[in-house]
């Protein structure tokens, strides 16, 4: 039985599409796990100090790693016990001098009188803009965060990140 050219040219069609596609979904897999130059320099462990901070006794480390998690640990600033230590973003990335540190979603659900009454996903993260401040420092400045229920203070709170270990 021989096959129609119509035919033939469908299973062409669909195995090119489906090359493509297969091209396509494995570039953005690398550009969404690769970390660039900026990134690589963060990759790391940070202790951030914030600028007129509410908690000043509270030290605050930030590990940024490669496979883009990050473990946030609380020390007390006097005795450096660890007063929290958890993974409270689940991802983070800079682009354009803008660290964005996404928390690990929540489930929340709808209103009771919605037909469609099922849990939603609810995405939280702060964004930071960040500046080199010589070497194994970098500034910061809060651009957004979604923790807070108040737009954020005037001026906005600044910090600086010093690597852990360096000298």
């Amino acid at each position: 039985m021989a096959i129609s050219r119509t035919r033939r040219r469908l299973v062409v069609t669909v195995s090119l599409l489906a090359e493509v596609l297969a091209a396509l979904a494995g570039g953005w897999a690398y550009q969404r796990f690769t970390l660039n130059a900026a990134e690589r320099n963060l990759v790391g462990t940070w202790s951030q100090t914030r600028d007129g901070a509410i908690l000043q006794s509270v030290l605050v480390e930030f590990t940024l790693r490669d496979d883009r998690t990050v473990r946030l640990v609380n020390k007390d600033a006097k005795t450096g016990a660890v007063t929290l230590d958890l993974e409270e973003y689940d991802w983070w990335r800079i682009s354009d001098g803008v660290l964005t540190l996404r928390q690990r979603r929540e489930v929340a659900s709808t209103p009771w009188y919605a037909w469609w009454d099922r849990p939603r996903s609810v995405d939280r993260s702060d964004e930071l803009r960040i500046a080199p401040d010589g070497p194994d420092r970098v500034r910061d400045t809060l651009v957004r965060s979604d923790q807070l229920n108040t737009p954020l203070p005037d001026p906005l709170p600044k910090g600086t990140w010093t690597r852990v270990g360096a000298k």
